[in-house]
């Protein structure tokens, strides 16, 4: 709701300083193993690559991570019954003995040569207190669901690795001493065992939070490519390591194509036509494309972006400092995020009772050369730009330090990047509580000079504060003209509020009105856009996507992506002047927009195509088909595995809480759309354009296709499994595109 608490916005003083910390006195106790189960899994296949290898480059590496794509375990206690399905697996002496399987055909890029091998587990138990986890070498030739003690490979003595310890709640990598117990024409499999008697070991399996992974690094001579073609390189394997230059940074490339006209987006939450059993696929083997897709070389969006003015209606997205792409040039799988923010017993465990601060986070990246963080900066405006946001909202936490320096990085990225993107100073005055206004106008002459600053066609600089109403309208107007008389600059000010009812106190000084804004359907209005051009002011319209806080025990239902069509209706309904997307990069609010871990560019990607409408005055054509599907990974009322003594709440005033997958479809024509959600099948006919279509959210692997003409046009599977033991309490919305 839009008078929501300054406090819910910004988390307490803690969040406004946490990432201000000097990093030398990180807590780097390689927790990093712990991530990388978190982080790895995680990530759609579409959003990673296998790193770039110049020709001529002598020893470079790359590591291929593979997630198992079958586990189980024999129970002697029940020596008929398959353990397989199950979030766990026990791997004992002698009276269980637990079982992965990768697959690994063909996994060698182009010129590669294996060097090491590493199994990573999750230990969720374990008993003993001697190293002892021990790995073997088994047949592939077992299935996940009939694999029982009486019925299991033959065991091989052949130890894979030294004997290692491997603590509860963490997760441990186990070098592997032998190479060729890798399989890389076939599938590779291990018997894993703890040697220690009644060690009672359990790790997690890939229906659980943090499924086993399989790390494969490989070295390149001088005269090959690590670069593997579509073409050859398997759905399976996600690499760890990303290349430097992201997919996000590059043009995007289209293909005319004769379509008709795209309608209005469409929408529907109809019984679907037909409901059959369907064999849940492994999370873990999913490409983004059927294969008998044919091949596809138009862009990443099913629209074209248009070149538009951006003297008229502009798209802002609120820019955080706390959380850039990267905190300390880190490689992703073992950076702050990882070890720290995403693990629950990072940073000393403070964020331990909410199961750590984030559940998502930037998409993971190699660590760069030079200016890496003025880098990772115009890496963050090309993304913005290419999905038609004019500028940023940035917000100002403190008038000095790490978040300062990070507000004028980013002006001069913007600067870099392309000189029409604009940055809108937004002090955020629930953090700078005490800043008085010699300082504030300071600050603001400071960003004033900066090519990028937002200035109207008078000159006049853009400025506004977030949550404004904790600051008198005569406390504004000293700072301004102070601004006027010391620096010579004037100001347009438009107060974001967080309680828009406090606006008319501010109307004789204001340019503008904007409200922070809703995360969920019920809490989007149209009103506040109505009451400020009324008023004669410009209108900022706030538009999100979801709203969840794991350190502040709130969330709000979001409905997968309603509240972002909502939000997005009614900037148009009420004419906005600008739209700010609120936020880019918020990961301890689940707010982001900007391509991450968990929904990858989907959010981005869909609202572009409301940005087309804003700007054009017109849906854009679809020219290329496209599927996104969204959903949580737990139900709404689960409960964690992990000892989280603090859970998310619903928000008050939020619509109520769903269990729903949401299938958002681009077709250039009518067609058969098929979402496999668990065990279940649901198939209807989605029109040609955009349109939406709301199944029942089940355990199990969420899959979708387009079909026209008896031939798969467009597929994706998630990489994000529906479980009924969640690791930690995760209430955000994933999303997956098939054309990333």
């Amino acid at each position: 709701m839009e008078d929501r608490l300054s406090n819910i916005r910004h988390g307490g003083a803690h969040r406004a300083t946490r990432a201000n910390k000097a990093f030398p006195g990180m807590t780097r106790q390689r927790r990093s193993l712990a991530a990388v189960a978190i982080v790895i899994v995680a990530l759609p296949l579409t959003v990673l690559g296998l790193a770039e290898h110049a020709a001529g480059a002598a020893d470079t590496q790359t590591t291929v991570t593979l997630s198992s794509v079958a586990d189980t375990y024999g129970n002697a206690q029940q020596p008929t019954t398959p353990q397989g399905g199950k979030t766990y697996a026990f791997g004992t002496t002698t009276v269980n003995q637990a079982f992965v399987k990768f697959e690994t055909t063909g996994v060698t890029p182009p010129g590669g040569h294996l060097t090491s091998a590493a199994v990573v587990l999750f230990t969720r138990s374990n008993r003993a207190i001697e190293p002892g986890l021990l790995i073997h070498p088994a047949s592939s030739a077992w299935d996940e669901a009939t694999l029982t003690a009486s019925q299991r490979p033959p065991y091989q003595a052949d130890v894979l690795n030294d004997s290692i310890s491997s603590p509860a709640g963490q997760a441990v990598s186990v070098p592997l001493t032998t190479l060729s117990a890798i399989n890389l024409t076939s599938r590779t499999s291990f018997e894993i065992r703890y040697s220690v008697p009644d060690s009672s070991y359990m790790f997690d399996t890939r229906e659980g939070a943090h499924p086993p992974q399989l790390v494969l690094s490989f070295r390149f001579d001088d005269s090959t490519s690590s670069t593997a073609s579509p073409s050859t390189r398997p759905s399976t394997p996600s690499t760890t390591t990303a290349p430097s230059t992201s997919s996000s940074s590059k043009p995007i490339t289209t293909v005319a194509e004769s379509t008709p006209s795209s309608p209005s987006p469409s929408s529907g939450t109809t019984t679907p036509t037909t409901t059959t059993p369907a064999t849940t696929t492994p999370a873990t083997t999913t490409p983004t494309t059927s294969a008998s897709q044919p091949p596809d070389t138009g862009g990443v969006l099913p629209f074209d972006m248009p070149n538009t003015d951006r003297s008229a209606k502009m798209v802002f997205a609120h820019y955080f400092t706390p959380y850039p792409i990267s905190l300390d040039n880190e490689p992703g799988v073992s950076d702050y995020y990882a070890t720290e923010y995403l693990d629950p017993a990072g940073e000393g465990g403070r964020n331990a009772d909410s199961g750590g601060l984030l559940r998502d986070r930037p998409l993971l990246r190699a660590p760069l050369g030079g200016d890496w963080q003025l880098t990772d900066a115009e890496t963050e405006v090309r993304e913005a730009v290419s999905a038609g946001i004019d500028g940023f909202t940035l917000d100002l936490l403190s008038t000095g330090g790490r978040h300062w320096d990070r507000d004028l990085r980013m002006m001069d990225a913007a600067a870099n990047v392309d000189s029409s993107f604009r940055i809108m100073p937004m002090p955020d005055m629930y953090s700078m509580q005490s800043v008085d206004s010699a300082t504030l106008a300071s600050m603001l002459a400071t960003l004033a000079a900066k090519s990028s600053a937002y200035k109207l066609s008078d000159g006049r600089l853009v400025v506004s504060p977030f949550k404004a109403e904790a600051r008198s309208a005569d406390w504004w107007t000293t700072t301004f003209n102070l601004l006027k008389s010391k620096y010579g600059i004037s100001v347009a000010f438009v107060p974001t509020f967080v309680d828009f009812g406090r606006a008319a106190d501010y109307r004789a000084i204001s340019y503008g009105y904007s409200v922070w804004g809703g995360g969920s359907p019920s809490s989007v209005s149209a009103s506040n856009g109505d009451t400020a051009h009324s008023q004669g002011m410009k209108w900022m319209q706030p538009v999100r996507v979801q709203d969840e806080r794991p350190n502040q025990n709130i969330y709000d239902e979001a409905k997968n992506l309603a509240t972002l069509r909502a939000s997005w209706d009614a900037a148009l309904n009420t004419d906005a002047d600008w739209v700010q997307l609120t936020t880019w990069n918020d990961y301890s609010e689940g707010t982001s927009f900007a391509p991450s871990v968990q929904h990858g560019w989907t959010f981005l990607d869909v609202s572009s195509y409301y940005v087309n409408r804003f700007k054009s005055g017109a849906y854009p054509a679809v020219v290329r088909d496209a599927v996104y599907v969204t959903h949580r990974t737990q139900m709404y009322d689960a409960q964690p595995t992990y000892p989280q003594t603090s859970l998310m709440v619903l928000r008050s005033g939020s619509s109520p809480a769903v269990n729903e997958v949401e299938v958002t479809s681009f077709l250039v024509d009518s067609s058969t759309v098929t979402a496999r959600v668990g065990a279940t099948t649901f198939t209807w006919t989605a029109p040609s354009g955009m349109s939406t279509h709301v199944v029942p959210l089940t355990y199990g692997t969420v899959s979708v296709s387009a079909s026209r003409g008896g031939r798969v046009m467009q597929a994706t599977t998630s990489p994000y499994l529906v479980t009924a033991e969640p690791w930690v309490q995760d209430l955000q919305y994933h999303g997956v595109s098939s054309r990333r």
